[in-house]
């Protein structure tokens, strides 16, 4: 009686035992569950937030699977737009066609698993959006054939139009200086760098291919020895607040003869009035 009194609890016991390693297998799987929802959660608003577009691009049937954002992003209806390889491709701009056609045979080939490329799309009025398109293979046969690819499309029109339009300034700018003959200087304080534009060298006599970064100290070697300090006096007085910055000097041309120039600017001062450029 004793002994099967005996093996009575040790069942029981065991039974608790196993009750409570499912207990907390069934925690387990819960706290993983709950951390995926909240890793998913959190994808899903960087993609809402960031207005990433998503696609899933099926190499057998020509699918692709988009999220709703890639949709809004071309102006139409997500729960009516479909999306395909053929229809992708009608979209393009005729320029930026045969680049991305290009692109995508090197991923089919397995050259390469994975691809960044920017084109323009057409949205669903008729206008055009810049795409930053990046996408990485997800499946292959044992072959090598690709099954799917996968990645985000991001609409950079803005960036793009930023660009153009510093670019166009640019453009004016030295427009405007070529027609005034002057030079344009920059000395980063911080980080101990210099900048001279292509008018100064040209100035000095310098060809394109000798046209190579200096730092201020290099370039005080091509003042005259006799206008230095008073270069350097100048530029102590104006960083420290208490005049413009206008000196005359002389520098070295290329053959080894000076021209006189005439040297202006303003410092640039963080913050705290120190200044960094």
């Amino acid at each position: 009686a004793l002994a099967g009194a005996g093996m009575l609890v040790l069942a029981m016991a065991l039974l608790a035992f196993l009750r409570r390693r499912r207990a907390q297998a069934l925690q387990d799987q819960l706290q993983a569950a709950q951390a995926l929802g909240h890793s998913e959660a959190w994808l899903g608003l960087a993609v809402v937030a960031g207005k990433h577009g998503l696609f899933d691009l099926n190499f057998a049937t020509g699918k692709i699977s988009i999220n709703a954002e890639y949709a809004l992003m071309l102006g139409h209806d997500p729960e009516t737009f479909e999306d395909s390889y053929p229809s992708w491709q009608e979209r393009l701009h005729p320029d930026d066609r045969e680049a991305a056609a290009a692109a995508f045979p090197l991923s089919l080939e397995g050259v390469k698993d994975a691809y960044r490329m920017e084109f323009r799309e057409r949205t669903l009025d008729g206008g055009w959006i810049w795409i930053l398109s990046q996408g990485r293979m997800v499946g292959r046969t044992p072959e090598g054939t690709p099954l799917r690819m996968q990645g985000t499309r991001t609409d950079i029109t803005s960036l793009k139009e930023s660009q153009a339009d510093l670019a166009e300034a640019r453009e004016r700018l030295d427009l405007a200086l070529r027609g005034s003959s002057d030079a344009i200087w920059d000395w980063d304080l911080v980080r101990g760098t210099g900048f001279l534009s292509n008018r100064w060298w040209e100035i000095l006599g310098y060809p394109p291919e000798e046209r190579i970064p200096k730092c201020r100290e290099a370039w005080l070697e091509d003042i005259h020895p006799e206008d230095q300090d008073r270069l350097e006096a100048a530029t102590r007085r104006h960083l420290e607040g208490r005049e413009p910055f206008s000196v005359e000097c002389r520098a070295r041309t290329r053959g080894g003869a000076y021209r006189w120039i005439l040297a202006r600017g303003e410092a640039v001062r963080d913050d705290r009035g120190r200044p960094i450029r």
